[in-house]
This record gives C-alpha cells, sequence and structure tokens, in this order.
C-alpha cells in the first residue's frame, strides 16, 4: 500500500510539473495550500467509521487533489463548497490503524501537505462459549480472554474468586479463577462475565459448572475404636469424632439414642479443616455393676437424608467391680465378693472398720463382730475402684433347720416284747457345722445320762448336711423277788421338765455320765455313740416288766462362739407305740422334725 501511494504521487507530481510550466508562460502563480489551516481532527474516528469535514471560506481548492494510501480512507474535495472531507470505513480488525492523506496543488508540484487520520480499534472481549466442569473438590480454571480494551472481571457467585487483568492491544490473556469446594450439597453453576472498562454493553460471559460428589463420613482417629465403636472405660469423659461432610453448613445432623441419657452431646462442631469437623460428647461416669453399657448415635447429611447415615456406636465398659452389693455374714463366719476383672490387674483389698470384718490380700472377708463395714477393692494403679457393703451378724438359732429321729430296739423276755435300747439321731439340715458339748437323755423327765464332748478336738462336731447318732441301752425292768421289803419308786412320769445344763431328779436317782474326747474318749466312730443306760426304780429279779416309762434327749451346741440347746418336741414313750407282739426280737423307728 505504501508503494503504491508513493507511485500515485510521483505521478501526480510530475503532472502538477508539466502544469506549472504552462501556467508560468502564462502569468505568475502562488500557492495558498501551505496557508491553509491545519486539518482539525477532534479525536481519532471510532472503529465504526464515518467521516469529518473541514470548511474553508473564501477559499479557491479547484487546483487542489488529495490521496488516501490505505483503500479504508477516502479523501473529497468540494470546490462549490469550498471543503475537503476525510471518511473512513468500520475498523474490523481488533486493532488500532492510521492512513496517509497527501493533498497536492495541481498548479504548483513543489507544494504538498500530508494529513495522518487514525482509527480506533474494534473493541473486543472474546471468550471461550463452552461451558467449563469444575471438579466439586474445587480446583483453579484458567480462562483465555481475547481483548483489545481494559477490562474487568466479575461473578456474582461466592464460591468462585476472580483475578483481573487488562491491556490495550487485541492479545491474549488468561484469567484465573479459583474454584472453591462444593459445599452446597447440589450441583451449581456460576457465570463469569468480563466487561470492557470504558463501555458497560462490551463483555463477554463464561459459563462454569461444579458438581457434587457427595463426601460423608466418620473418621476414626485418636480414640479407641473398634468396628466403628467408641470404647471408653467406667471413667467416662469427653469423646471427640471427627465427621467429614462437604454438605456446607450445618454439614451434619446428629440422632442421640433417647435410651442413652448418659451420652450428651457437648457443644456445637468446632472446625478442624475446611470439610473436617469435631464433634464433642460427653459420657458420664459409669457405675452400674455390669460389663458394660452401649449407645447407638447417627450421623446424617443436612437435611435428614439416610443414603449417606453413618452409625457410631459408643461402648462405655467396666475394667473393675464386686458383682455383689452387699454380703451378710454372721461373726466368725468368712465370704468372698465376687470380683469382675478381666484383665487381671493387680488389686489391693481394704475394709472400713477392721473390728467389724477383716479382709485378706485375696478378698476373704472375715467376720469378727456385730456391724457393718465397706470392703473396697482397687486396681494397684488406682484408677478403678469398687465398693460393697458387708453386715456382720451375731449367730443365728438353728433350731429350725435342726431335727432329729427316734429308733428303737426290742426283746422278747419273759414271754413280752420289752424296750432294750434308743438311737437318736440329730439330723444338722443347716449350712454350718455345729459342734456338740453335751448330749442328755430324759426318762420322765429327770436327766438319765449325760454324755459330754470334749470341744477342743473338735470331738462331737456335726457338719453341715450331716447327722449325729446317739445309741443308749435300756435296761429291763422286773417285778421284784416275793422278799423284797422296801419298793424303790420310778422317776415322777408326770414331771414337764425337759432337760438342761444341770438337771436332777432327786437323791434316790442316778445320772450316768460319760465324756467323749481328750483322754477318755473310748468312741471309735464319729457321730456315733452307745450309752448304757439304767431306767429309775429298775432292779433285777423278778419277771421282766413292760416300759411305762417317757424320754426325751437335748443335744447342747454351739457354732461360730454362739451355745445353743435343741431338744426332742416329742418324748418317746414305749406305752405310745401300737406294735404287734412278735417272737423274735425287732426294731422300730419314729421320725420328727422342728
Amino acid at each position: 500500500m505504501k508503494k503504491t501511494f508513493r507511485l500515485i504521487t510521483l505521478c501526480l507530481l510530475t503532472l502538477l510539473v508539466g502544469t506549472t510550466f504552462q501556467s508560468c508562460k502564462d502569468d505568475e502563480y502562488h500557492s495558498r495550500l501551505k496557508e491553509l489551516l491545519p486539518l482539525k481532527y477532534p479525536s481519532p474516528f471510532s472503529y465504526e467509521g464515518g467521516k469529518q469535514t473541514t470548511t474553508y471560506r473564501n477559499e479557491d481548492l479547484s487546483n487542489y487533489v488529495g490521496i488516501s494510501d490505505v483503500s479504508w480512507c477516502h479523501v473529497d474535495i468540494d470546490v462549490q463548497a469550498s471543503e475537503i472531507t476525510v471518511s473512513v470505513d468500520e475498523n474490523d480488525t481488533y486493532s488500532d490503524r492510521t492512513a496517509n492523506i497527501l493533498l497536492a496543488d495541481s498548479k504548483d508540484a513543489s507544494v504538498t501537505r500530508t494529513f495522518t487520520v487514525s482509527q480506533q480499534q474494534n473493541p473486543a472481549v472474546l471468550i471461550s462459549t463452552e461451558p467449563y466442569e469444575a471438579k466439586s473438590d474445587g480446583e483453579t480454571v484458567q480462562i483465555e480472554v481475547q481483548h483489545n480494551v481494559e477490562y474487568t472481571v466479575e461473578c456474582s457467585a461466592s464460591w468462585i474468586t476472580v483475578s483481573n487483568a487488562s491491556t490495550r492491544a487485541l492479545t491474549t490473556s488468561k484469567i484465573l479463577i479459583e474454584v472453591a469446594r462444593n459445599l452446597s450439597g447440589a450441583p451449581r453453576q456460576a457465570v463469569v462475565t468480563v466487561t470492557s472498562v470504558d463501555d458497560d454493553e462490551l463483555y463477554d460471559q463464561y459459563v462454569i459448572k461444579q458438581s457434587f460428589n457427595p463426601d460423608f463420613k466418620v473418621v476414626f482417629s485418636g480414640t479407641a475404636v473398634y468396628d466403628s465403636t467408641y470404647v471408653v472405660d467406667e471413667k467416662g469423659g469427653d469423646i471427640s469424632i471427627v465427621v467429614q461432610s462437604n454438605y456446607g453448613s450445618p454439614y451434619y445432623e446428629l440422632y442421640m439414642d433417647p435410651d442413652a441419657s448418659w451420652v450428651t452431646r457437648n457443644g456445637s462442631a468446632k472446625d478442624l479443616t475446611e470439610i473436617q469437623k469435631i464433634q464433642t460428647l460427653s459420657v458420664t461416669e459409669f457405675t452400674k455393676k455390669t460389663e458394660y453399657r452401649q449407645a447407638e448415635l447417627y450421623f446424617s447429611p443436612p437435611g435428614g437424608s439416610t443414603s449417606n447415615q453413618v452409625k457410631v456406636k459408643i461402648k462405655q465398659i467396666r475394667n473393675l467391680y464386686l458383682e455383689e452389693s452387699a454380703l451378710t455374714i454372721m461373726a466368725g463366719n468368712s465370704s468372698a465378693f465376687t470380683l469382675y476383672n478381666p484383665n487381671s490387674v493387680a488389686v489391693t483389698w481394704t475394709t472400713s472398720d477392721e473390728k467389724v470384718a477383716t479382709v485378706d490380700a485375696t478378698g476373704k472377708v472375715t467376720g469378727v463382730s456385730e456391724g457393718s463395714a465397706i470392703i473396697k477393692v482397687t486396681s494397684a494403679d488406682g484408677k478403678y475402684s469398687d465398693a460393697a457393703s458387708i453386715t456382720v451378724t451375731r449367730p443365728l438359732d438353728l433350731r429350725d433347720q435342726l431335727s432329729y429321729e427316734w429308733k428303737s430296739g426290742y426283746s422278747i423276755i419273759d414271754g413280752i416284747e420289752v424296750l432294750t435300747s434308743l438311737t437318736a439321731t440329730l439330723k444338722n439340715n443347716s449350712n454350718y457345722p455345729i459342734q456338740l458339748s453335751r448330749v442328755t437323755l430324759y426318762c420322765d423327765g429327770a436327766a438319765l445320762q449325760v454324755v459330754k464332748y470334749n470341744t477342743t478336738d473338735q470331738t462331737g462336731q456335726v457338719s453341715a448336711g450331716g447327722s449325729h447318732v446317739e445309741i443308749f441301752d435300756i435296761e429291763v425292768e422286773r417285778e421284784p423277788d416275793s422278799d423284797d421289803s422296801t419298793d424303790t419308786p420310778a422317776a415322777d412320769k408326770d414331771s414337764d421338765t425337759t432337760g438342761g445344763d444341770d438337771s436332777t431328779v432327786g437323791d434316790d436317782t442316778t445320772v450316768n455320765e460319760d465324756t467323749i474326747g481328750g483322754d477318755d474318749t473310748t468312741e471309735g466312730t464319729e457321730g456315733k455313740a452307745r450309752r448304757s443306760t439304767t431306767a429309775t426304780g429298775a432292779v433285777a429279779g423278778g419277771k421282766a416288766l413292760p416300759n411305762t416309762h417317757s424320754y426325751k434327749v437335748s443335744w447342747d451346741y454351739s457354732y461360730n462362739g454362739e451355745s445353743f440347746s435343741y431338744t426332742t418336741d416329742k418324748a418317746y414313750s414305749d406305752a405310745y407305740q401300737a406294735r404287734s407282739r412278735k417272737s423274735s426280737a425287732r426294731t422300730s423307728t419314729r421320725s420328727s422334725s422342728r
């Protein structure tokens, strides 16, 4: 174009030179082209094109010609109106452009003027029209913008952060857009608008779409967790649960177990990261005598959705406890609490009152005296402990737990059946062993035979559930000889005496005493002894007589340091026994219990 412009200018000047020579021959000519006021253009032509006209009053423009060096710029000289008009076409490029206009005088080739005409670039802000799919977790997006104007970048979405840039020439710029993590709980999109600084109507837009990938879970870390179960000991305390949620505020909903009031929510969640929150739960102390208790909690995304619901179990365990809350023992007895100690940790035992009860290193508790005390067990490290009460009572009379049984032996003497032996069996139906100190046989209410037992070597001991047998030989009474002038009266059969420590029947009554145990022990079988007994008034000589006496037995015994006495509630009397007479000896049995 520049070469063409110079070629045209050369041709025009050649023409003008020839014309000038001819004019000089006619008369002398003076060109006013240089005196003309400069062409004034208030501002460059806009990209839309247009024209600008300058009027030169009273000027003869007939000898002037104008030439443009580009095709989009034109010059026109109106001789009649004395006007020079410059026009430009619309600028369809994205750059500013200029044109050179040559004005020449056809009569004087040596006189020319050159003007420069400028036109603004076609303003442009161009962005790709394809929407961009951003990651759910967020990312940095780079947008290419073709532009030749200063621009601003705006986006109304709070999750979009943009960087503004500007330029003047048509170029390609890159805009960095930070797309935040999608915490909305659903897919979303935003529009980024790039606007010319000088023209609000000059803009382009870019669409960013962002998907939502649910991320909801409980992060099990920092706490003892087994199979989604938080384990807490009996001391209780706080549990910190990390919930990972990209649903945004309130991030999650927590459903507590209505049957587990021992677990409570301790305040609102605290931020750990952008999507991780710490929820604190408080667990109360566990004192119930059982191995564990358990609660179930549910964490759900906001809105009550169960699709991503997470169940969390809180299990509170006991490491040490006594299974019984209280025990009762008698003074002198021992017992033990049942210790739950799954980890077999070393423990110590203590009592609150050694005058009432003592406890050894194994947990054996022994009653000392009537009263109450607290037995406590503590782990060696002092972390776990439990306590229970022990009540010590005096030994109770066991008469309701004792029973007896009679057995009688008969022989045929002088043609009649007579009583020759009595067996009294004491049955200990209690849970405690007893020690016999004396067994007394009463005949018609009077002590007839006393058997004493040595308690120092536990002779006469009757074990729990055991029995003791005493066999008494009954001497046969006979009719007195005819020459006997003195009749010895029998013991008073109407007496109601049931026995005692020092029972006697009068001067004519003989009480036989045997001592069992110690140096005088003659019996070889524990709990069984045979006694030879003569009934009061029995004499030898005449014909055998039926036994008309009434017999009772009393057992004096002790256990746990207390002494008691037990007597048959019914007397044995041969006169009351209904029996058939037989020609040989036989044995009958009678039982009774209280």
